[in-house]
Formats: structure tokens, sequence, C-alpha cells
């Protein structure tokens, strides 16, 4: 069953939600491993990846190569649970507004932008 609202939940709205379930993510691997090097590394990209992935059904939508009724098959939860998060009301209310998805995602890249600084003192300091 397919919930109607106001709004459809565009590719912006998958992304910012995704891409701060990423960040989270790379919050509570940073506060369970704090020395591990690697995880400061290369934890960041983890936003970009699952955010990245979960847009592709929207992507392949609004290029034509698949129908919404495709997309919205359970087939395609591989891709974050695009068809549970595309139905969802709260997700509708929450990202399906696209200025609000812009700030969330200015704010988001702020802290992993700094976290990259306060990483590459941290660096040089050591050395």
């Amino acid at each position: 069953m397919i919930v109607e609202t106001a709004g459809t939940l565009k590719g912006a709205g998958h992304f910012t939600l995704w891409f701060l379930n990423g960040l989270l993510l790379f919050w509570l691997a940073k506060a369970v491993r704090p020395q591990n090097t690697r995880n400061q590394l290369w934890g960041p990209f983890l936003p970009f990846v699952l955010a990245t992935v979960a847009v592709v059904p929207y992507l392949l939508q609004v290029t034509g190569i698949i129908s919404r009724d495709t997309a919205l098959h359970w087939g395609v939860a591989i891709f974050l649970l695009y068809p549970l998060t595309e139905q969802a009301g709260w997700a509708h209310t929450l990202f399906g507004h696209f200025h609000l998805n812009v700030v969330l995602l200015a704010l988001a890249y702020t802290s992993l932008v700094s976290h990259y600084i306060r990483f590459i003192k941290k660096l040089r300091q050591a050395n």
C-alpha cells in the first residue's frame, strides 16, 4: 500500500536521510574506538557512500530506466530500504523540503570538515 502525501520524497530527501545516518554511524564508531587512525581517516566517507547508494533508485526513476512501481518493489530494498523510506510519512515531513535538506547537509558536512581539521592538527602534533 502506497501512502500518498502532499509531496513525495525527492532524491535530496533520500540523500539527506542516509547522509545523516552515515554521519551518526561514523560518530558512533569514533566514540567506540577513538584512537583508531583508519577510522578517523576513512570514516567520514561513510555518509557519502550510504547517501549515494540510497539515491540510486530515485535517479533510475528520473532517468526513466525503471518505473515508480518497480522502485517501490521490495527487491529494491537493497538500496537502503528505499521502498520503506519512500512511503514513510515521517520521512516526507522531515526530509521533503529541499531547503531544509540543504541546511542539514551543510551542518553535517561542516562537522566532517572540522573533524578532518582536528584530525590533521592531532597528526601534526604527534610528529
